[in-house]
């Protein structure tokens, strides 16, 4: 069997592939510049959760021993304090952010990745038809694994309702009034 196509309509399917096919390339460079930059800010991240803040931690652990020598020192405990409040929230904020940008990271290579395989799909020349012999044995195969399918689906669903509709093994002795 064989389709026939008009020179119009062919063009423009070509037309047509070749656009989508430009654009999912697009947005798949589009996503891997995004994946980069968020993965360069959570690298940053990082290195600022390892080296910057335990120095911070160093510099309250130094000032919490001063303390020790001088406990009736308004202003040290003022320091400790603030220095605490802003290691705590910069340590959420740190976490929330590496959250957050996990989450972009993982959409941005998906989608990235989504419209690489789109486009190399769309690069493909569409299949030629098949010839009338070979639709018929490619109809015969698609029915016998249809039929092997219901078969072995009904099999399951007759084992399936076996099973929630067998007897209860266990048996409860009758007791008397509970009160």
């Amino acid at each position: 069997m064989k389709i026939n196509m008009d020179q119009s309509t062919e063009k423009s399917m070509n037309v047509f592939r070749g656009f989508a096919g430009r654009t999912s390339i697009s947005l798949a460079v589009i996503a891997a510049v995004f994946s980069l930059v968020v993965g360069g800010l959570l690298f940053t991240n990082y290195l600022q959760r390892k080296l910057y803040d335990p120095l911070r931690a160093e510099r309250l652990e130094a000032l919490k021993l001063k303390l020790v020598d001088y406990p009736n020192n308004q202003q040290l405990q003022t320091d400790i304090r603030v220095l605490d409040l802003e290691l705590r929230k910069t340590a959420v904020y740190r976490l929330n952010f590496s959250r957050r940008a996990s989450v972009l990271l993982l959409f941005g290579v998906g989608i990235s990745l989504a419209c690489w395989k789109t486009a190399g799909s769309l690069k493909q020349k569409l299949p030629v038809p098949v010839m009338e012999h070979d639709v018929q044995a490619h109809q015969i195969g698609r029915v016998n694994s249809a039929r092997w399918a219901v078969t072995v689906g009904f099999a399951v669903l007759c084992g399936a309702g076996l099973f929630l509709v067998r007897p209860d093994a266990v048996e409860f002795e009758q007791q008397g009034p509970a009160w």
